[in-house]
């Protein structure tokens, strides 16, 4: 068996046993249905049956995209929404092809770099693959606020039959700033480096460079630009197989070295499969993410000071210490405050618990679930955006049939002056 297919396996029985841990529910709720009490708004979407993979991104001067993929002619299609006043827009085709590699962690995005200059990437089979995740990344960009696509190839160099994919992109100055792993270099130890480079809005990519020669192999990545440079969020690897997030800031066209969010010492044989997730407001950095490290199932989160240099986090915040799934997500809600989507533990159902929790650098506010949802990889990477009228919260129904499910958190039930407490 590939050290690859056994990191897959390895992420497939942390699913498991999470999915027999058991939940205390704090109120009856509908599977795959939100929980309406006046704050939550259930809002439709163009994403018609059996789509899936949904992404948010912001969009520059209020609002958002929504992209997802469905089926399509024995193949599959990437469309795109955006959201504004409160509804979203027709869909966009964006590409579509039969020979997508279409995973529930490692999915594709649509990115607005500005008003006009927007950028999608989705995973293409290698043409003389050997190996189901022998896939490269393809890119396309839009010059007309994502009306109409142009295929631009691929910001990797390396065409050799092996895996690229966890692709991040965050605007810069101007440009697309993309991250992601690359197996290239994968040997008997299953090696991969976390790479990076632009895109500008004539299609060029920039020179790749190795951020880290050395990574996990299928943990999602994260990339955010604050007003004091670019940060990148990945899961590193060691010799001795500790597996711990690291971050970087990317200034003067140098990435620094690597600080620890947590320093758990989580020490695995193979690849979780559970990402990280950042958020950026002015030069202030929230992180949120999840680790089992001592056998202790943990989502937690940290605010990276604002002008602090090269320093490390601020205090680690335990969000949920009782054996959660994670999958997490952090938004910005004002000043010194975000908050944390993540799943929770797995009721004996199979169900878990979508749930948002307030934290401020002090410590973690009150918690409150907003749906039930899968444990499984059928439900995929939940997202969540702060927009103009509230928080947007989208998952991924249950196989399979799927579907994409997108709800509201209203401002003006979750407002810059309601306090921690209050947020049940």
């Amino acid at each position: 068996m590939s050290g690859i297919r056994a990191r897959w396996l390895l992420g497939a029985t942390v699913l498991v046993l999470l999915a027999v841990a058991g939940l205390r529910l704090t109120a009856p709720l509908l599977p795959g249905k939100p929980v309406f009490d006046g704050r939550l708004v259930e809002i439709d979407h163009p994403a018609g049956r059996g789509a899936r993979l949904p992404r948010l991104a912001a969009l520059p001067g209020g609002g958002a995209v929504l992209s997802w993929v469905s089926p399509a002619e024995g193949g599959h299609v990437l469309r795109v929404a955006r959201y504004q006043a409160g509804r979203f827009g027709p869909p966009i085709e964006v590409a579509r092809g039969n020979d997508w590699f279409v995973n529930w962690s490692d999915f594709p995005s649509v990115t607005p770099v500005d008003g006009d200059f927007w950028v999608a990437h989705w995973l293409a089979r290698h043409p003389q693959a050997t190996d189901v995740y022998h896939y490269g990344i393809a890119m396309a960009i839009s010059r007309d606020g994502g009306n109409t696509w142009r295929r631009v190839g691929s910001p990797h160099a390396d065409q050799t039959p092996a895996e690229h994919g966890f692709l991040a992109v965050a605007p810069d100055a101007g440009r697309a700033a993309l991250v992601w792993l690359d197996g290239r270099a994968n040997d008997e130890r299953t090696t991969f480096s976390l790479r990076a480079t632009h895109l500008d809005r004539e299609g060029a990519f920039g020179r790749e460079s190795v951020v880290d020669p050395d990574v996990c192999t299928c943990c999602w990545t994260a990339l955010a630009r604050t007003d004091d440079g670019l940060w990148a969020a990945y899961r590193g690897r060691t010799r001795d197989e500790v597996r711990d997030f690291q971050l970087r800031r990317h200034r003067a066209g140098q990435w620094s070295d690597a600080l620890p969010l947590g320093a758990e010492q989580w020490q695995i044989a193979g690849c979780p499969t559970n990402g990280v997730s950042l958020a950026a407001r002015g030069r202030g950095l929230v992180a949120s993410w999840f680790t089992a490290a001592q056998g202790k199932p943990r989502v937690r989160a940290a605010f990276i000071g604002e002008g602090e240099g090269e320093s490390a986090p601020g205090p680690v915040l335990d969000v949920d210490v009782d054996l959660p799934a994670g999958r997490t997500a952090v938004a910005w809600l004002g000043e010194q405050r975000a908050v944390v989507l993540h799943m929770a533990a797995a009721a004996k159902d199979g169900l878990a618990e979508l749930r948002l929790t307030q934290i401020t650098p002090a410590g973690v506010g009150g918690t409150r679930a907003v749906a039930r949802v899968s444990a499984g990889r059928d439900s995929g990477v939940p997202q969540l955006l702060a927009v103009d009228d509230g928080l947007l919260v989208v998952w991924t129904e249950s196989a399979p049939v799927y579907g994409i499910h997108t709800i509201l958190v209203k401002w003006s039930g979750l407002s810059a002056s309601t306090s921690v407490e209050a947020f049940q």
